[in-house]
């Protein structure tokens, strides 16, 4: 297979920008969280731009996102969590909002709906309708409250945290996998 460099209007629009993560949504869209802003180009070849100025996002560096059951995304950035549905900034959650560290690594929607937003050092965030209500650190078992990726799987989640991996069962039991080599 041969690869090649290609060039569109979303490859210019990003630019220079650091990439951070892309996900294609069920709606056909591709979203590009970058370090200037969040792009998503839709099935129609639109490119929508977000960013503080045009959209009162919580920050421009837009780090990770995830398509939620209801056709909303939600977006971790530098400075919180922003949920998008139909083109507009639905709502935040920032420090006002209760979060201590704003940093956020890794978002996904759990089994119930409930967004899980790793964070860079106040461990994982729980937000259900645009609120947060919870919150699990090293103090519920996690390894470390750096939280780099979460991963739902049927038997509940694996947590990648700093300095090892981490399970959490459905009852939401959590504990270090300690026979796993991690470096």
């Amino acid at each position: 297979e041969k690869y090649e460099k290609i060039s569109n209007e979303l490859v210019k629009a990003v630019g220079e920008s650091r990439v951070r993560s892309i996900m294609a949504d069920s709606q056909n869209q591709l979203w590009v969280c970058t370090y200037s802003g969040l792009f998503c180009q839709d099935a129609q070849g639109t490119i929508h731009f977000y960013n503080q100025e045009n959209s009162q996002t919580t920050s421009d560096r837009f780090r990770c996102i995830t398509e939620l059951r209801d056709g909303s995304v939600a977006v971790g950035t530098a400075d919180g969590v922003n949920l998008i549905r139909d083109e507009k900034l639905t709502g935040t959650l920032t420090s006002e909002e209760g979060l201590a560290n704003t940093q956020i690594l890794s978002i996904v929607e759990g089994k119930d709906g409930t967004i899980w937003a790793g964070s860079d050092g106040s461990g994982i965030y729980l937000i259900s309708d645009g609120k947060l209500i919870g919150n699990y650190t090293d103090q519920d078992g996690l390894s470390s409250n750096v939280i780099l990726r979460i991963v739902p799987y049927e038997k509940g989640y694996l947590i990648v945290t700093s300095n090892a991996l981490c399970h959490m069962d459905l009852e939401r039991n959590i504990k270090k996998l300690d026979k796993f080599p991690y470096f």
